[in-house]
């Protein structure tokens, strides 16, 4: 285990994949979740804002499922945040040329 870990424990819902943690350097000690994507590349990772083990369990258990049902329907989960959202939308090519202009004018005026 990497000495960044202050606690690090597997979940049995698919302990190759699903893994919540502590961090050393973190005064709070709120606990995370860690994820190894089936699609893309690498570990999908957030806090569960919570000290609880066994509330910080309960989410991660929720996300691993969001994942694993997002992944059936062969899509990539991501955290998806309105601006990337929305900056896919817009290259998308679905606007003609003129609204396209306007929305990415608005969108990088307020965004």
């Amino acid at each position: 285990m990497p000495n960044y870990y202050d606690e690090f424990k597997r979940l049995d819902i698919d302990p190759k994949r699903l893994a919540i943690f502590t961090l050393k350097s973190s005064a709070k000690k709120n606990w995370y979740v860690r994820i190894r994507k089936n699609q893309g590349d690498g570990y999908y990772q957030q806090s569960l804002k919570t000290t609880n083990e066994v509330v910080a369990r309960e989410a991660a258990t929720k996300v691993y499922m969001d994942m694993w049902n997002t992944e059936q329907k062969g899509l990539e989960y991501t955290d998806a945040r309105f601006s990337d959202s929305y900056k896919k939308w817009l290259d998308s090519g679905v606007l003609s040329k003129q609204r396209h202009t306007r929305a990415r004018g608005l969108f990088t005026r307020y965004f």
